[in-house]
């Protein structure tokens, strides 16, 4: 049982990955729209990336990232980098809610 119990929790893992990397592919989509003189540190970046954002790709970001949320409580290790990522992530989707359409 336990051999079932790890290979399940390390497909969870791969799993976890490749929807950070959703995450990844769609905030790098969005961050192309945005207009190239707004600089990265801009205080003011972060919405102006989700402002162009139409409101099905917000909720398929929303979406993707619960996921993400639903395995990562059922893994207990986790590498940081991806933690970071995930948090970033997280920071953004309050950015959403907060300047809700």
């Amino acid at each position: 049982m336990k051999k079932r119990d790890k290979q399940n929790k390390h497909k969870l893992k791969f799993d976890y990955i490749t929807q950070l990397q959703n995450l990844g592919k769609i905030w790098k989509e969005q961050v192309k729209l945005v207009d190239s003189t707004i600089l990265k540190t801009d205080i003011n970046y972060h919405e102006e990336v989700i402002n162009t954002m139409n409101k099905s790709k917000k909720e398929e970001y929303c979406l993707i990232l619960d996921k993400c949320d639903d395995i990562a409580f059922n893994i207990r290790r986790v590498d940081e980098s991806l933690k970071k990522s995930h948090q970033n992530f997280k920071f953004y989707k309050k950015i959403m809610i907060k300047h809700k359409d």
